[in-house]
């Protein structure tokens, strides 16, 4: 029997659509998902949608149906995984964010037993409504390092909006078995930073303009104010890419091998100048980090996966977003898991255990 979800609630977007994908893949239950972003301008799937879906076709084998640009409604019963290739090409003709593709295959790929790598090719790294690649690379894959889930990104082209034309190759290893250590099943408290790093990148057209050093330089501002007498290293980097673009990482360095890392990404814009991306980045991470939650916000609509996986869970976030609050009603459709909520000072504190 096909477990049935409606692509219309909640948040309503395409997150529905890959995290309902990744759990199927998971749980190796049938998926039918219907009213696909039906509230949205143009609704139905997009391209970047499938490239995760097709991308898990391949991998798993099983049946697909409907999995067609504009389709409102898309079956899916999942296979095994193929033991005789380790190795997939993804090829993304759009400016489609990698990361969000690495979002939905990182998790399916949680219960492999051999080393999987991806190659993408095309695609951007800084994707306009996405986190960068910088950003899985410096703070997504040392958190999910904590519980077991290795990877290793490279990236060998940027691509930005609206052309792409990003490479990128990613090895995602299986699960080692978690530590039973209660500072990681419990993530609730946050330590101390003691240095902030960051990557300030942008395409070789804009080196004129010095686009990464206003970015760097009004992040270093903005942050000084708040952290006087922190270590601030943010490097600059110009790329080649087939479209102008920008974006800044940053990231915490916290006292405790247990302790992951608070990260905030911005991608640069036509009519946003790079001060403003800059400054953003910085207040995004200052706030995050003075409401003393763990995880910050953009994070923790991730990491209620790896929790329901690891019940009992929990960890501090800033606030539960729209994206957080679907993806925990969604979990709780595929797997005996409940979650709650507490507010706790200027933070929120998400529990997940068995039922």
């Amino acid at each position: 029997m096909y477990k049935s979800i409606d692509g219309s609630k909640g948040e309503g977007g395409g997150s529905i659509v890959r995290l309902s994908f990744a759990f199927a893949s998971l749980t190796n239950k049938p998926l039918l998902v219907k009213n696909i972003r039906a509230n949205r301008s143009k609704p139905g799937l997009r391209t970047q949608h499938l490239v995760g879906i097709k991308t898990l076709h391949s991998i798993f084998g099983g049946e697909l149906s409907n999995a067609d640009v504009g389709s409102i409604e898309v079956s899916y019963k999942p296979g095994e995984t193929n033991e005789n290739k380790n190795e997939y090409v993804i090829s993304i003709n759009t400016a489609g964010s990698i990361a969000l593709v690495i979002q939905v295959l990182r998790l399916s790929l949680a219960k492999t037993d051999f080393p999987i790598k991806l190659i993408f090719q095309g695609g951007a790294t800084y994707g306009l409504g996405a986190p960068s690649i910088d950003y899985i690379k410096q703070v997504t894959e040392p958190t999910l390092q904590l519980w077991g889930y290795k990877s290793e990104i490279q990236i060998k082209k940027h691509g930005f909006y609206p052309k792409g034309g990003a490479a990128v190759e990613v090895i995602i290893y299986p699960k080692k078995n978690i530590p039973k250590d209660e500072m990681i099943r419990r993530l609730v408290k946050c330590k101390r930073i003691e240095s902030i790093n960051g990557l300030s990148i942008s395409a070789k057209g804009l080196e004129r303009a010095k686009v990464a050093e206003r970015q760097k330089d009004s992040a270093i501002q903005t942050l000084k104010a708040s952290f006087p007498n922190i270590e601030i290293d943010i490097a600059c980097k110009y790329v080649s890419s087939l479209s102008p673009g920008s974006g800044l990482t940053l990231w915490t360095n916290q006292e405790g091998k247990m302790t992951p890392p608070i990260g905030q990404s911005v991608i640069g814009k036509k009519g946003l100048p790079a001060e403003k991306v800059g400054k953003t980045a910085a207040l995004r991470l200052i706030n995050s980090y003075n409401s003393f939650a763990v995880i910050d916000e953009y994070l923790s609509d991730q990491i209620v996966s790896y929790g329901a996986l690891n019940a009992p869970f929990s960890f501090s976030t800033p606030e539960i977003t729209s994206h957080t609050k679907t993806n925990m009603a969604l979990i709780e459709e595929f797997i005996s898991v409940r979650f709650k909520v507490e507010s706790k000072d200027q933070k929120k504190i998400i529990h997940v255990d068995p039922i």
